[in-house]
């Protein structure tokens, strides 16, 4: 309950006060599982990825934003779980993937950190992920999220779908991570 209801009001402050300029969001399929991948540059990033979608998401957001007992109450609630950064996370990994099992939309950041500027660097949990689940990745770019305060509209594109089932199939694991990630990075530039 409260996670619709925070999704419609973020809906409602992207659309009204925001100005949010959205693009590609029919491309975003409504059923099945699907790794979300953004860029991230402000705090408004998470929600704004998933509240203008027409179906439900989860998201792995820092250890760190958990520790107070409260806040962990509210994430939980709007389908947040928290990751360990800097080392691998096997129970938010675990996790992650039987959301996508389950045909859940879950959104990700692969810098794994806030940054000024797309610097396409891909954590090794996401391409773990991308791996292991086989569910097509939508690459996702938001903008002007920091400059919510000068006025500016925010931007939003939602990418095609990437299927990257091939390249596991046919490429050894290593090389699958090699090619996964160049990819995930080029369908993110390409936005």
């Amino acid at each position: 309950m409260l996670y619709w209801i925070a999704k419609n009001i973020s809906k409602l402050f992207y659309l009204s006060l925001a100005r949010v300029r959205i693009s590609g969001r029919r491309l975003v399929p409504l059923k099945g599982g699907i790794l979300l991948c953004s860029n991230h540059i402000s705090y408004f990033d998470p929600p704004l990825v998933g509240s203008l979608l027409d179906r439900p998401c989860w998201y792995m957001a820092k250890q760190e934003l958990f520790g107070n007992r409260i806040l962990r109450y509210f994430l939980e609630a709007i389908h947040a779980f928290p990751v360990s950064r800097g080392r691998p996370d096997r129970t938010a990994l675990r996790r992650g993937l039987r959301l996508l099992s389950e045909g859940k939309a879950l959104v990700v950041f692969p810098e794994g950190t806030r940054k000024a500027e797309y610097r396409s660097t891909v954590q090794p949990g996401i391409l773990f992920l991308i791996y292991r689940s086989r569910v097509p990745v939508v690459p996702v770019k938001v903008g002007d999220t920091d400059r919510f305060f000068e006025g500016n509209p925010f931007r939003i594109i939602y990418g095609k779908p990437v299927d990257f089932s091939e390249i596991i199939e046919r490429e050894t694991r290593a090389d699958a991570y090699v090619k996964i990630s160049a990819g995930l990075r080029n369908a993110m530039a390409a936005l």
